[in-house]
């Protein structure tokens, strides 16, 4: 199953927590949990709370999303 956090009308809801070492995401359909994963983020994309490197960010979601 793919994982993807473009719009889809067919792919469930999918949830991101990003904190400022890790990136997790979970798709949900149904009410239940069908996907999940999680990575490592590179040191300074986040700090106390706050997005600080915007395209680093953005950066580190593209190669989540193309991880299966």
């Amino acid at each position: 199953m793919k994982f993807s956090l473009r719009n889809s009308s067919s792919g469930g809801t999918v949830g991101l927590d990003i904190d400022g070492r890790y990136l997790a995401a979970a798709q949900v359909e149904s009410g239940r949990v069908v996907l999940g994963a999680s990575s490592e983020l590179p040191a300074g994309l986040v700090a106390d709370g706050e997005v600080v490197n915007r395209d680093g960010l953005a950066e580190a979601l593209k190669v989540a999303e193309s991880m299966r």
